[in-house]
């Protein structure tokens, strides 16, 4: 069979290339079992040369393996329209589908009640305490859910193609969305009645930058591992 030493420079290589660990385990017995077949059909080949001259270089078999690897995935093949693109459209796609979601609810809430919550809204009634919360948490779910499950399919996408620094990159458009993101909900006064303002812009407000704390978080969570991966010491 392959050297150990062979093997374990072998796996070192493909961790560095940032593969997924059990696609780098498999791969890595497929090979030792195909050098183990060589050297039983050459009995008088030396596991070295088998390993070195007719198996290649754990430098060279990592690289191909991982450009192999990146093209069995959409995201791989297409990475620019994937990490760059991608997070724009997921964002968007995410917070038209919460609020469809919460419109759908709603009418379905003022059905069962008869056609009292838009009876109350046309007489311009202030809403309940409990219609209030309801808001509330509706206006915490779109203002962290989308930011955060963005960053973890992108992270999730980047980890299966072997591209880990593209995530990090999506990572890095979504925490600046998620900064620029406004969403407040301003309670009836006087004569001013409820709103729900969502919007874009730099308001340097806390609330924005808090939103902003997952995606980057996630994102140098990704920078560190990658830092951790390619500082492993190579066996010679």
């Amino acid at each position: 069979m392959a050297s150990q030493q062979w093997r374990d420079r072998l796996r070192q290589e493909l961790d560095r290339q940032g593969l997924p660990s059990e696609y780098v385990s498999r791969l890595v017995e497929e090979l030792s079992d195909h050098a183990t077949d060589i050297l039983q059909e050459n009995a008088s080949m030396e596991a070295e040369y088998v390993d070195n001259q007719r198996m290649g270089s754990p430098e060279g078999l990592a690289s191909f393996a991982r450009s192999q690897f990146q093209r069995r995935t959409f995201a791989g093949r297409h990475p620019l329209l994937t990490f760059l693109a991608g997070p724009i459209f997921a964002i968007l796609g995410t917070l038209v589908a919460i609020c469809l979601t919460v419109f759908f609810v709603a009418w379905l809430m003022d059905c069962a009640t008869g056609g009292t919550l838009s009876a109350n809204d046309e007489l311009g009634l202030p809403p309940s305490v409990f219609e209030m919360r309801i808001v509330q948490a509706v206006n915490l779910v779109v203002r962290f859910i989308p930011f955060g499950l963005s960053a973890w399919l992108f992270a999730r996408l980047g980890d299966r193609a072997g591209l880990r620094l593209w995530s990090v990159g999506a990572c890095g458009i979504i925490t600046l969305m998620a900064f620029l993101f406004s969403s407040v909900v301003r309670p009836a006064s006087g004569q001013a009645p409820q709103m729900w303002i969502i919007g874009v812009g730099m308001n340097f407000d806390l609330d924005q930058v808090w939103q902003a704390t997952m995606p980057l978080a996630l994102g140098l969570w990704l920078i560190w591992q990658h830092l951790v991966e390619r500082s492993k010491p190579i066996a010679i």
